[in-house]
């Protein structure tokens, strides 16, 4: 079974607040078997939006832990402080099935 990502895009327009509920996030994508294996690090807009300022992609085992991760009713609880704080778009895509 492929991994799947859920891919956040932000501009975000307060980084205090955004880094408190970040902070907050990371612990229930941890709770639900995530990691992040892209995100933070060096960035180069190659094509598309200048207004996005920054970007996070959350790893999960299977569609099923993404979904059940961004439906619990513990990040349902921390959206209103992302979207009090940044705009954007948040994707769900699942990956491809490796060839050994």
């Amino acid at each position: 079974m492929p991994d799947t990502y859920l891919i956040a895009s932000l501009k975000i327009h307060d980084q205090n607040a955004y880094a408190t509920y970040g902070e907050k996030a990371k612990a229930v994508v941890l709770k639900f078997g995530g990691d992040f294996p892209i995100g933070g690090g060096y960035r180069e807009w190659l094509e598309g939006n200048e207004d996005i300022n920054n970007y996070v992609a959350a790893r999960f085992p299977s569609r099923e832990q993404a979904l059940a991760f961004y439906h619990s009713e513990e990040y349902q609880k921390l959206v209103p402080d992302r979207l009090a704080c940044s705009t954007g778009t948040v994707l769900l895509a699942e990956g491809t099935e490796t060839q050994d």
